[in-house]
């Protein structure tokens, strides 16, 4: 499916569509499993998210940089737009719906099972996460391999 040049074409097999909080984004799901972003005022395509699974509901976050979807798996997932990367893991079960909150730290998601409310915004204290997830710092050498730019340092307790 390729978005018309001409603005009274519909955009076809779309399931799904949502602007972005700007209105310079559209972002639209098919039947083909696909999540594509596009310029408003050129309907040009701007990127694609790598789905796995169809679509069936997508919401922008209030800041336009983070797209959530509800997926025909029964899962949400939240996808970064400036790398087009998913960020953490499916969130839910039997997903059909999905929408932010105002301020953007929480996501909702609504099914038959009813409605659930998913805290997303970092930890107060990002480090301690961090570094709890990865179970302290890194070694030298693992430094030398992953920040070869920078001089070492140990950052986690």
């Amino acid at each position: 499916m390729a978005c018309s040049s001409s603005p009274n074409q519909p955009l076809q097999l779309q399931q799904v569509v949502a602007f972005s909080p700007d209105g310079k984004t559209l972002a639209t799901t098919g039947n083909d499993g696909t999540a594509r972003l596009w310029d408003v005022v050129t309907h040009t395509q701007i990127g694609a998210l790598p789905l796995t699974v169809a679509v069936d509901a997508v919401a922008f976050s209030p800041d336009g940089k983070t797209l959530a979807t509800g997926d025909l798996d029964g899962t949400a997932r939240l996808w970064d737009l400036a790398t087009h990367a998913q960020i953490g893991p499916p969130l839910g079960k039997e997903v059909s719906g999905v929408a932010f909150s105002p301020d953007g730290m929480t996501l909702a998601t609504a099914g038959p099972g009813g409605a659930q409310l998913w805290p997303i915004s970092p930890p107060a204290n990002l480090l301690d996460a961090v570094c709890a997830i990865a179970g302290g710092s890194l070694t030298r050498q693992e430094w030398s391999t992953y920040i070869p730019s920078e001089p070492f340092q140990r950052v986690c307790p």
